[in-house]
């Protein structure tokens, strides 16, 4: 996610949750920052599954798969980005989305209508 895109996105929250009369900047910031952080560890992770796949070769010598790390990242990142939602209440909003388009692209609509 580019810095403007991060911009974007944290003006829309804001701007949301003020609408709804919930924005505390001092506990609200924080979160907006960690959900942030996780889009775009979900963003990488997601890069990197789809290069590298599932399973990744560690071994030297002799072929030894391991399950690629990024997917671990992966998968705890969603529940963090879940639980920061519905901190700050906008955990309904994920219901709007198409579950086979999950992009960043279509979150930041919906959270910046």
């Amino acid at each position: 996610m580019k810095p403007t895109e991060q911009k974007k996105f944290t003006k829309g929250i804001v701007d949301t949750l003020r609408t709804r009369g919930t924005y505390d900047k001092a506990v609200d910031d924080v979160l907006i920052d960690n959900l942030i952080f996780n889009l775009v560890l979900i963003e990488n992770a997601k890069k990197d599954i789809v290069h590298r796949g599932q399973m990744v070769d560690i071994g030297k010598n002799n072929e030894f798969f391991q399950i690629n790390f990024s997917v671990s990242i992966f998968h705890n990142a969603v529940k963090s980005v879940n639980a920061i939602l519905k901190q700050l209440g906008l955990e309904k909003m994920r219901v709007e989305v198409d579950p086979r388009d999950t992009t960043l692209n279509q979150l930041n609509e919906i959270i910046t209508r």
